[in-house]
C-alpha cells in the first residue's frame, strides 16, 4: 500500500508542479487532448480555482478553531476532497462527461489511499 501511495503521490506531484509552472509562465499545460481550449479555461475557472479556495478556507477555519492537522498527508486529503466536490459540481455544466467520470474515479481512489495512509500515520503519532 505504501508503494502505491508513493507512486500516486509522485505522479500527482509532477503533474501539479509542471502545471503550476506552466500557468505562471504561460507555457502549454498538461490538458486533456479531447477538450477544446474554451472548455479547459472554464474548467480551470470553475473547478481548479474553487478547489484552491475551498482548501484555504478549510485551513483558515482550522486555524481559528486552534486545531492542527494530525499528519502531513492531511492537507493533501483536504485538497483532494475539495477537488472531488468541485468535479462533482462540474457534472452540471461539462458537455463531455467521460473524462470527468474518469477524473472523479481517480480522485475517489486517491482519496481512499490518502485517507488510509493518514490513519496509519496518525496511529503512529499517538
Amino acid at each position: 500500500m505504501d508503494k502505491l501511495l508513493r507512486v500516486f503521490l509522485s505522479v500527482f506531484l509532477i503533474y501539479l508542479f509542471y502545471n503550476a509552472i506552466a500557468f505562471m509562465f504561460n507555457f502549454q499545460a498538461i490538458t486533456f487532448p479531447w477538450l477544446n481550449p474554451e472548455a479547459m479555461m472554464e474548467y480551470r475557472a470553475r473547478v481548479l480555482v474553487p478547489t484552491l479556495l475551498l482548501t484555504v478556507v478549510y485551513f483558515l477555519l482550522r486555524y481559528f478553531a486552534n486545531k492542527s492537522s494530525t499528519s502531513t498527508l492531511w492537507p493533501v486529503y483536504v485538497t483532494l476532497c475539495a477537488w472531488l466536490t468541485c468535479n462533482i459540481s462540474a457534472l452540471l455544466w461539462v458537455p463531455n462527461k467521460l473524462p470527468l467520470y474518469i477524473a472523479i474515479g481517480l480522485n475517489t481512489f486517491m482519496i481512499f489511499i490518502i485517507r488510509s495512509a493518514h490513519n496509519k500515520r496518525k496511529n503512529e503519532i499517538f
